[in-house]
């Protein structure tokens, strides 16, 4: 494959430029071959939600009134009538 242009493999344009016979399906193997390895860039979804239990501890938890407004009010300092 000669070097060709990023922009070919867009996947919005990609069928496109199958059917234009700009590239080819081993054009487009080619190019996938030559992306670099960046997995160990990725966070997984368990990750996320680690991340967001662990922000929610750490905030002050918050309370809705009866007319619907939110107090920003930790639990042990409510009044117990």
């Amino acid at each position: 494959m000669s070097k060709k242009d990023p922009k070919l493999f867009d996947v919005r344009a990609l069928e496109r430029n199958l059917r234009n016979r700009q590239i080819t399906v081993p054009d487009i193997q080619s190019y996938l071959d030559s992306l670099p390895d960046v997995s160990h860039k990725g966070i997984t979804l368990g990750e996320i939600e680690d991340e967001r239990a662990a922000e929610a501890a750490a905030a002050p938890a918050e309370t809705e009134t009866s007319s619907g407004v939110v107090n920003p009010v930790a639990p042990s300092d409510t009044p117990s009538y």
